[in-house]
């Protein structure tokens, strides 16, 4: 049980740092806004996502009903 607990801990960790990670690149990567404008997207969407992916790393991350850690 413990090498279970240990390996979800460790997935869970490296999931919430590639999201924050994706995140620090959509806010500060000007080939991401490129990206996004080719796609045809307004730049406010990907502004939106930035805080939702903020708002998951959090919700993984915090001690949270297991509901919302699904969600996220």
């Amino acid at each position: 049980m413990r090498v279970v607990n240990s390996a979800y801990g460790v997935s869970t960790g490296l999931l919430a740092l590639m999201m924050a990670g994706s995140t620090y690149a959509y806010f500060t990567s000007p080939d991401m806004l490129t990206a996004f404008q080719h796609l045809g997207f307004p730049s406010f969407f990907r502004q939106q996502l930035d805080v939702f992916k903020i708002l998951g790393v959090v919700a993984l991350l915090a001690p949270v009903p297991a509901r919302v850690k699904e969600w996220a």
